[in-house]
């Protein structure tokens, strides 16, 4: 009798934590026989075991709201400024061309090269850290708006035109809901990206 089969996003997804399950396992022997020095790298198991110590301790609580509330307020700027600041760029086309190489490289720049520049204009407090997360974060959400605003189907325009809608109108019911899944993604990445700063 033949074992029945997985389905394939099923399989997918056991071939991912396999993979994880044996990274980590792999990582596990080599710091336990010593070919990872402890100086390098601890065992994970011992990390889970520091972790669980700490969690149960409530040392890590206080420093894990400051940092989900810094990730959030970087978060939530990105998305906001991205979204007007993509709206703002793809309505002046001079402006877009100048700055479309810029954000095709902007990655490539090491941000946190501005924290001791951010440090001196926004002082020692969380700001400077919340900055730096928006920088990251923004450019993604920029991109993600244009390129939604960029492949919205000419018909819908054309038919807003013909129902005579108001610009208000057009925008709300026919713009953003047919640039949605492409602000989503701004989205994913901008919550990546402000955890990454």
């Amino acid at each position: 009798m033949k074992a029945p089969r997985l389905a394939p996003g099923r399989r997918a997804f056991l071939l991912r934590w396999s993979i994880i399950a044996a990274a980590i396992a792999l990582l596990e022997i080599l710091c336990r026989a010593g070919v990872i020095g402890k100086q390098t790298m601890i065992p994970p198991s011992a990390m889970a075991i520091a972790l669980a110590r700490l969690v149960a301790s409530g040392e890590i609580a206080h420093d894990a709201f400051v940092t989900l509330r810094n990730v959030g307020a970087a978060f939530v700027a990105s998305v906001a400024g991205g979204f007007v600041a993509g709206t703002a760029i793809h309505a002046l086309p001079r402006l877009r061309r100048v700055l479309e190489p810029l954000f095709a490289s902007y990655y490539a720049v090491p941000t946190f090269v501005f924290y001791p520049v951010l440090l001196a204009i926004l002082g020692m407090n969380d700001l400077p850290i919340i900055a730096i997360g928006t920088l990251f974060g923004v450019v993604a959400m920029i991109v993600a708006t244009l390129n939604g605003l960029d492949r919205i189907p000419p018909a819908l325009r054309k038919t807003a035109k013909v129902l005579r809608m108001s610009p208000l109108a057009t925008a709300l019911k026919v713009q953003l809901p047919a640039i949605a899944p492409y602000l989503f993604t701004g989205v994913k990445l901008a919550i990546a990206y402000s955890f990454i700063g």
